[in-house]
């Protein structure tokens, strides 16, 4: 996530290519002093995200890390642990967001459901018949958006490191020139990406980071590069488009080669630059802290980049330093809930989270560790007991701030939080964090201000008692039901098999009446040995056999119907034979064409379909082969809510 607000903060290059920021690799790495050759780290798993929406997540980051090798970089991958810590409150927030759109789906499922219901009355009036209708199509489309925030589509999967990390061995042994085994390497932060990241680059293992983040600028200062934004061209193995940003001038003034094509190029100034030259490493992390970061995501409501820096330029009092002025202020804004001590402790999470590396072979323990530090701390440094996770075996801990412990967004994942950030849930009356509350908003909240906790908000959807009530009613109808369906499987499956009476069960029927969710365990698995991309010419495979392509003749025959719908009065005879001739499903495709009614296209399917050199003629011949005296029986088809035919 990073820090909020911080384009008016950082400055940036757009539209670079790969050699650009690797010649500029070069010249940072002479001027740094750095031993090792030019090297990228990259944030994997957001290079993952990036990917995950259109394509597979793994296969995206691998393609990324080839044209990064490609093009002269080494690369050294980075991943985040499977659990993030309780410090990183945007993670927190991220799931409490997604949370809160599972619940809001759930219960527009059971609103749509209600509504189903009292439609089957025959008494109601037209107008009360439009009106449900009406009230059904507004539900389904909050619960689709709902579906949307909730889907975890734009995420890695579960096992992607270690998958990313096998392809990165396998590459290994398959590289002939032996240069994979040195140009790729990979580790994971035991805390986040993030912090590993940054002791990476500290210690000169690395030039440019490729991720997101912002915040990266704001704690490594005038040593960070980096690439915020990019396009893979997998034509040529590459990236372009490319979007690098630094908190420092100069550094983007380092991108820019003198004697190269960007000499005339010039850097747009920002805004505030509040931490350009900033050596203070605490005073930058205070002014990410007062925009919205990790650790405090958000920031202060109302308090924005010219919020900080107006406070900048006020004197300080009392001799105050630079930032315990600047968080002073922030402290004493009315819409601040936590105190000078607290803000102070929230820069501690940010500055001294460790950057140990997890341990691959084995369970680490916090305690134990001897960790790592970007900015080491004091000798003699007590850790806030809030952060006592970070203190390891070497520091020593001491009571400071009040926290206490929030049950979680579904009373199984707790965690701490300020105690000052503390909300009363009306419902349950305990406190618990805001992140894990129902429809919170900075702005609008108050220390006096009650909500539903997302525990509680949640606890509306059926019941255990329910789900098997409803899918025992499914069984009694006559289809199967799988032990790990999915709610919202069960609830279209009620829907459509009781409430509305879509689906029409055939106690013989040839094909297995199968929930999505039997797709794991392999049921099906030999339905991915067919070919579906060249439309029928899987009708040819050896493995389909001559009983189950008749019926699947059948079941698409079905779907064939010729009700004349499509002809009007203005046609003309030729457009009026050629119309009678194809099934509904075509005409209605066709006619939306910006030619002639679709009359070209029309003629061409019909030319097409009477080839004798295509598929469709085969299926004469196939069913003259056929067992006349076998009957084959058919059900009406339905979807899966994402989209999967069952």
């Amino acid at each position: 996530m990073g820090v909020q607000g911080a384009s008016s903060v950082l400055f940036h290059l757009d539209n670079l290519s790969i050699s650009h920021v690797l010649n500029a690799a070069k010249r940072l790495k002479e001027k740094w002093g750095h031993t090792e050759p030019p090297t990228i780290i990259i944030d994997a798993n957001w290079v993952a995200c990036r990917g995950a929406p259109t394509s597979d997540a793994v296969a995206y980051t691998i393609d990324v890390i080839c044209a990064l090798k490609a093009s002269g970089f080494g690369v050294l991958v980075v991943f985040d642990p499977p659990l993030r810590h309780y410090t990183k409150v945007a993670s927190i927030r991220r799931i409490g967001e997604r949370e809160a759109a599972r619940a809001d789906a759930y219960k527009g499922r059971n609103e749509i459901m209600r509504i189903s219901e009292q439609l089957l009355d025959d008494n109601l009036s037209p107008g009360e018949r439009d009106s449900l209708e009406t009230a059904r199509k507004r539900t389904q489309t909050k619960m689709k958006t709902a579906e949307k925030k909730s889907s975890s589509s734009s995420l890695p999967p579960i096992d992607f490191r270690l998958r990313v990390q096998d392809e990165i061995s396998r590459r290994r042994l398959n590289d002939s020139g032996n240069d994979f085994v040195e140009s790729v390497t990979w580790t994971t932060g035991l805390f986040q990406a993030d912090s590993r990241i940054e002791k990476l680059v500290e210690s000169g293992c690395g030039q440019v980071i490729l991720a997101n983040d912002a915040d990266y600028s704001f704690l490594l200062g005038e040593h960070c590069l980096q690439i915020q934004s990019f396009k893979l061209d997998s034509k040529h193995d590459t990236l372009k488009d490319i979007v690098v940003k630094s908190g420092f001038k100069s550094v983007i003034t380092d991108v820019i080669d003198p004697s190269g094509d960007l000499k005339d190029c010039i850097i747009e100034p920002v805004d505030y630059p509040l931490i350009d030259g900033k050596t203070d490493v605490r005073f930058r992390l205070s002014v990410g802290l007062a925009l919205g970061c990790d650790v405090f995501p958000g920031g202060i409501p109302g308090v924005g980049a010219k919020t900080v820096a107006d406070a900048i330029q006020k004197q300080p009092e009392n001799g105050d330093d630079e930032v315990t002025h600047l968080l002073t202020v922030l402290s004493n804004s009315s819409k601040c809930l936590a105190s000078l001590d607290e803000l102070n402790v929230l820069v501690d999470a940010w500055l001294y989270e460790p950057c140990t590396p997890l341990d691959e072979n084995g369970d680490d323990d916090y305690d134990t560790i001897s960790h790592e530090y970007f900015f080491e701390p004091p000798q003699h440094y007590l850790f806030d007991a809030y952060l006592e996770d970070f203190a390891g075996s070497f520091y020593n801990i001491a009571d400071g701030v009040d926290f206490l412990e929030c049950h979680g967004h579904s009373g199984q994942s707790p965690h701490r939080f300020l105690k000052s950030f503390g909300i009363e849930c009306k419902e349950c009356k305990s406190l618990c964090c805001p992140w894990c509350c129902y429809d919170f908003k900075p702005s609008r909240y108050t220390p006096s201000s009650t909500l539903t906790c997302l525990k509680c908000y949640a606890s509306e959807i059926p019941a255990l008692e329910t789900m098997n009530e409803m899918r025992q009613e499914i069984i009694n109808a006559g289809l199967q039901v799988p032990e790990d369906v999915q709610l919202n499987e069960l609830q279209d499956l009620y829907d459509a098999v009781i409430s509305r009476g879509d689906i029409e069960i055939e106690h013989e029927s040839h094909y297995p009446l199968l929930c999505t969710a039997q797709l794991r365990d392999g049921t099906l698995r030999t339905l991915c040995s067919f070919d579906f991309q060249d439309g029928a010419r899987f009708i040819h495979d050896d493995a389909l056999s001559t009983v189950d392509l008749v019926g699947l003749i059948h079941l698409l025959a079905k779907m064939v119907t010729y009700s004349g719908a499509y002809i009007t009065d203005d046609m003309s005879r030729e457009h009026e034979h050629a119309t009678r001739a194809l099934p509904d499903i075509v005409n209605k495709f066709v006619s939306g064409s910006r030619k002639d009614g679709g009359e070209r296209m029309k003629k061409r399917t019909l030319r097409h379909a009477l080839d004798s050199k295509t598929l469709l003629c085969l299926v004469g011949r196939v069913m003259g082969r056929m067992d006349h005296g076998h009957e084959y029986r058919h059900r009406k088809r339905f979807f899966h809510p994402m989209g999967k035919e069952r």
